[in-house]
């Protein structure tokens, strides 16, 4: 009895252990539970969202390719759209598209696979005939098996007006490799959803989808309220059809509306602490021993799930090497804790031309090439140096080098290997690449605000325009400053009358008369004074303002040649052309009709067109000068010599007159006669080609002596006059 009554306390307390040990265990089990539902919860909307990005990305893909490869079809004769077609059947079969097509403005459409429908009851194609580029919904295809496609479209623009829809199509099947993959061992899996919630794409290989096609067929059960419509995001819980608790993450898409969801039983989430409660009661070793494990076992993979996040977050998918997002978090908290930020340099550089790069030897190239100079930079990095992709050709780096010389012999090197390591593995193929450089100091924390210095000058090589390696400089950025200032002031000062055309007379040598005229623009700045057309004429040429101060020159000229008539003897004028705007259908006719409008003869109106334009667009230019021709106008070449000229480009161009570039006519104690051999020659030739000839840029007795002596006729230049205002030019008529 006595041993029984020692036994009682040790009995009430093995209950009240028991009682407690369960009661922690039950809400530890709990505990545990609700924490892998939350840990669950962000897995499978980290799914969610990766998938979406990815969709989104092979649709801006897809957009982005339907651009470019409507770029075919804009030179291209749009009457004919059966023959455009046929060239693109190769572009479709090469980017494994189901077809292509091309429609004109009333929904006529040829398509690859031979088919001629009318498509403009199309959504896709109202909208780009509005001058989108989009993505449909998911269409039924009428052609063939009815798969179910999406169609991509783009506007082909002509002189600001959309001519045609150039559009090509893809099944949804295309983006099965992105969202039917299985996470959660196997047992997650995801689906694409348009706005209605109907499914477009499933697992056909999970049976829990079988007979479902609508988000109301999946959230089976009653007691679970579908989401709300106005959410882009989201996490549920329901029952199936089959009655099994499942979990559901879903996610919006940019495009139509869609969503992505990630669907996963709630029994995978359960069956992880299922042998766990089944033992939680036995003893508080086991318990401890089994929630040690557990935590280990969570914490395992709550550290893989932390660096897959930190890999899709800081790495870059092409080259493997950290993105711009993780050289900005290294570098900024470098630039704040350093006591000696002087001795660092931004490097900002990028690939020449890159998109024809891409044009001419293909993606897979260009991709590699990203990976060959990603590569070789990091190769070079030192200790506490960082480097990374911004995007697409775009690289950053910060060096701790500060001189100049140094800087320089580094990004050779890294230059040089990168040249060497891709030409032996793709030999043929050429590219080139610039650099610009912010020598950091004491004062800059901003790492964004040292990045912008250093595109200012990678792209603002002024003094040196060939070199490959530009450094940044206080001039440099007021001299873009300056340039801002410009390009605001411009339609202003077009406005308020601010561009005033000048003449420069052109002189027969032999009789000294005036005989003809070059207009030029100069910019009258009420604040600043004359500005120099040597500052805004490349400005202008750049933004597309330098065609509408050319037709103002041009319209003034005409407007004082008509005022001239039946005062002065008639003279021609000659007026600059740019090659950013000639090659606009219809440029010969719009000139000519300024012609016909103020009642001035072609004739009297002379066109220069620079030589570099003539070799850049030989055909194209040969055609537009034909043109051009056949209402009247003269053409002249515009400083020729300057350039690389090319003799046989005398020989096609149908033009009328060529302006010596003044560089011939300058020489030195040494070099006169052997200017004056050059010269006798072309003049030689230019005859034999009966092309006449105006010398510019004469400033000299010496020079004009030259002239004499090759009989170049006329000239222009310092020597006779200046650019003079018109009422000056009037009195030498």
């Amino acid at each position: 009895m006595k041993e029984k009554k020692v036994m009682y306390p040790y009995f009430i307390v093995a209950l009240l252990t028991v009682f407690i040990i369960g009661t922690m265990a039950y809400f530890y089990m709990d505990y545990l539970n609700a924490q892998i539902g939350e840990e669950t919860m962000i897995s499978m909307n980290e799914v969610s969202q990766k998938n979406a990005a990815t969709i989104e990305n092979r649709i801006k893909d897809n957009l982005q390719m339907v651009d470019s490869l409507s770029e075919v079809v804009i030179y291209e004769d749009l009457n004919k759209p059966q023959e455009i077609v046929e060239k693109m059947k190769y572009l479709a079969e090469k980017n494994h598209l189901k077809r292509i097509g091309i429609a004109d403005v009333t929904g006529d459409c040829y398509t690859t696979d031979d088919e001629h429908l009318n498509i403009s009851q199309r959504e896709y194609f109202q909208k780009a005939l509005k001058g989108e580029s989009n993505v449909s919904e998911v269409i039924t295809d009428k052609i063939g098996a009815g798969d179910k496609i999406n169609a991509y479209a783009t506007p082909v623009m002509r002189n600001g007006e959309v001519k045609a829809v150039f559009f090509y199509v893809k099944t949804v099947e295309d983006f099965s490799q992105d969202i039917l993959i299985t996470s959660f061992g196997g047992e997650g899996h995801s689906i694409l959803s348009d706005t209605t919630g109907k499914i477009i794409l499933r697992c056909d290989d999970y049976d829990g989808f079988d007979g479902i096609d609508t988000m109301k067929d999946l959230c089976y059960s009653g007691k679970t309220k579908y989401f709300d419509d106005d959410n882009d995001s989201g996490f549920i819980k329901f029952i199936d059809a089959k009655g099994e608790d499942c979990y559901l993450s879903f996610e919006g898409i940019d495009y139509n509306g869609w969503f992505v969801l990630t669907v996963v039983p709630a029994s995978v989430v359960t069956a992880r602490i299922t042998s766990f409660s089944k033992i939680a009661f036995l003893t508080w070793f086991i318990i401890i021993l089994v929630a040690v494990i557990f935590f280990v076992v969570f914490y395992h993979f709550r550290r893989r799930s932390q660096r897959q996040m930190e890999a899709a977050l800081y790495n870059d998918p092409l080259t493997g090497h950290e993105n711009f997002n993780k050289f900005k978090t290294d570098v900024s908290l470098l630039l704040e804790t350093s006591p000696k930020r002087d001795i660092f340099s931004i490097v900002e550089f990028d690939i020449c031309e890159f998109k024809m790069f891409n044009k001419i030897y293909g993606y897979a190239f260009g991709d590699d090439l990203l990976i060959t100079i990603m590569y070789a930079v990091n190769l070079h990095l030192r200790f506490g140096e960082h480097a990374a992709r911004i995007s697409e050709d775009r690289f950053v780096a910060l060096l701790q080098e500060h001189e100049e010389e140094e800087i320089t012999k580094r990004i050779s090197k890294i230059y040089a290997e990168i040249q060497n390591d891709y030409t032996r593995h793709h030999p043929g193929s050429k590219f080139a690449m610039q650099f610009g450089v912010y020598q950091m100091h004491m004062y800059d924390y901003d790492l964004m605000k040292c990045l912008d210095k250093a595109i200012y000058a990678k792209n603002n090589k002024k003094n040196d325009p060939k070199a490959f390696i530009s450094f940044y400089s206080e001039e440099m950025y007021q001299d873009i400053v300056r340039k801002k200032q410009i390009e605001s002031r411009m339609q202003s000062a077009m406005d308020h009358g601010e561009f005033v055309v000048y003449f420069q007379p052109k002189v027969d040598i032999e009789t000294n008369k005036v005989v003809a005229a070059e207009a030029l623009v100069r910019w009258k700045d009420p604040q600043n004074g004359l500005i120099s057309p040597g500052e805004f004429i490349p400005i202008f040429e750049k933004n597309g303002f330098l065609e509408i101060l050319d037709m103002y020159v041009i319209d003034t000229v005409l407007t004082y040649m008509s005022s001239w008539r039946g005062k002065y003897a008639p003279i021609s004028v000659s007026v600059n052309l740019s090659k950013t705007y000639i090659f606009q259908e219809g440029f010969a006719q719009r000139i000519y009709d300024m012609t016909q409008k103020h009642g001035i003869e072609a004739k009297y109106l002379e066109l220069e067109i620079t030589e570099s334009t003539m070799l850049d667009n030989s055909e194209r230019l040969i055609a537009l000068i034909k043109e051009l021709k056949s209402f009247g106008f003269l053409i002249s070449m515009d400083d020729f010599g300057s350039g690389y000229s090319s003799l046989n480009m005398l020989k096609e161009m149908p033009i009328d007159i060529i302006k010596l570039d003044q560089v011939f006519l300058r020489s030195n104690e040494q070099t006169r006669e052997k200017s004056k051999l050059i010269v006798e020659g072309i003049m030689d030739m230019i005859n034999l080609l009966g092309i006449d000839s105006v010398a510019e840029g004469v400033e000299t007795k010496d020079q004009l002596q030259l002239l004499y002596d090759v009989h170049c006729r006329i000239a222009q230049g310092f020597y006779f006059y200046k650019p003079m205002p018109i009422s000056e030019f009037e009195k030498l008529l």
